[in-house]
């Protein structure tokens, strides 16, 4: 077990804590004694006299528990990685023989070729891939659409030329 402190000086203990997944798989993962309701409906902070209540997220297979990757089948200019709000964990573009940008949009599809005002542009060159996975992910209001494009950052012309896939919720 080791003592922790929260920011508010009091106490917490990580502690060694075994359990089952949803599979039957065994596992044991550290757990933070976060806060205990005793018999009587008081809550005591951890790391007092009462005994704490612990937390373990397990590993699990529920499609609620992890993020989406939609990615295109062929080549293509666009794709809608997601059609509502949500939010954008990483993404992955491969680009052909030309050289360009990913664009990706706050919006439900992608817009018309001509100016554009994209929330997130990457300069790829031709014959090259990037991948990132964001450490935050990104905040979109409206949705998800990547498009690759020829001409940028702030002039699209789509081309049809790249594998496109994004990560989101």
């Amino acid at each position: 077990m080791a003592l922790i402190f929260r920011p508010d000086g009091a106490p917490s203990a990580l502690v060694p804590v075994s359990a089952t997944d949803d599979q039957g798989n065994a596992f044991t993962a550290l757990a933070l004694a976060v806060s205990q309701v005793s018999s009587t409906g008081v809550q005591s902070p951890a790391g007092t006299s009462a005994d704490p209540t612990f937390t373990a997220m397990a590993p699990t297979s529920a499609s609620g528990g992890a993020v989406a990757r939609v990615q295109t089948a062929v080549a293509a200019a666009s794709q809608v990685v997601k059609a509502s709000a949500g939010n954008l964990y990483g993404y992955n573009i491969v680009s052909g023989a030309s050289a360009g940008y990913l664009m990706i949009f706050d919006a439900t599809s992608a817009p018309v070729d001509g100016t554009v005002a994209p929330k997130l542009v990457e300069a790829i060159a031709a014959n090259a891939s990037i991948q990132q996975s964001l450490r935050t992910p990104i905040r979109f209001t409206t949705g998800i659409t990547m498009v690759f494009s020829t001409t940028g950052p702030f002039t699209k012309t789509a081309s049809a030329t790249a594998f496109l896939a994004g990560d989101a919720a």
